[in-house]
């Protein structure tokens, strides 16, 4: 399988980030956020009308927006 969008990750699946689209300041907060290349999250659930997603990443839990979620790029383990 090749590398997908976070937006387009199914609930339950774990996931590699594989890249991360640079967009200024988005990009520098997901990164201190813990989203960088090569670590391991599980794509937990979305919200009743799909925007936000939920995923669990280095420990904790994190609600993100879906417009967020595109610019990770992410292969399935």
């Amino acid at each position: 399988m090749g590398v997908i969008s976070l937006k387009d990750a199914k609930a339950g699946k774990s996931y590699v980030i594989r890249s991360i689209t640079p967009a200024n300041d988005t990009q520098k907060r997901l990164i201190k956020m813990g989203f960088t290349k090569n670590t391991a999250l599980t794509m937990c659930d979305r919200a009743p009308f799909g925007d936000p997603i939920w995923v669990f990443l280095r420990g904790s839990y994190i609600s993100l927006r879906l417009s967020d979620a595109e610019m990770i790029g992410v292969e399935e383990i």
